[in-house]
């Protein structure tokens, strides 16, 4: 398997089994189900959020601070907003990704990555909320370790 495809399903299976969707749904694109759909559009979320969190590290990390896991959540608001990091990590995750809108979009992907998401639909059908263990910071880092990116991103 390619390492986009090791993290895509590290990241749907996870989705699927908070959200209590079936794995059976996760290998067939059925975009006539409104839960195949939501799974795979957050997971599409889950994926870009990684991977601009891999590019931030990449760029911002050190060999004294690597910003693993959530940090490079928290650095990338900092670095954005200013803000106070006793209130940056005192955000949810959903607020998180609202204040970062504008950076969690397929288009600031590697051309390699937008490819890799080309099959999603061209319309937006989501879930209710983000729920804060949907994502595991970190537990993709094996897979990212792999994805060399371009700093000027």
């Amino acid at each position: 398997m390619s390492t986009y495809s090791d993290l895509w399903h590290v990241i749907i299976s996870r989705v699927a089994d908070v959200r209590g969707i079936a794995h059976s749904s996760i290998g067939f694109k059925n975009y006539n189900n409104a839960d195949t759909v939501k799974l795979y559009l957050r997971s599409a979320q889950i994926f870009t959020l990684e991977l601009i969190l891999h590019i931030h590290r990449s760029k911002y990390g050190t060999k004294f601070e690597p910003l693993s896991g959530i940090k490079a959540l928290h650095h990338l608001i900092f670095m954005k907003t200013k803000w106070r990091i006793e209130d940056i990590e005192k955000m949810s995750l959903n607020h998180c990704l609202l204040v970062l809108q504008e950076d969690i979009r397929i288009d600031k992907l590697p051309a390699d990555a937008q490819e890799y998401l080309s099959y999603l639909p061209d319309y937006s059908l989501t879930f209710d909320g983000f729920l804060d263990n949907e994502w595991a910071p970190g537990e993709s880092s094996a897979f990212l370790h792999d994805i060399q990116v371009d700093n000027h991103l």
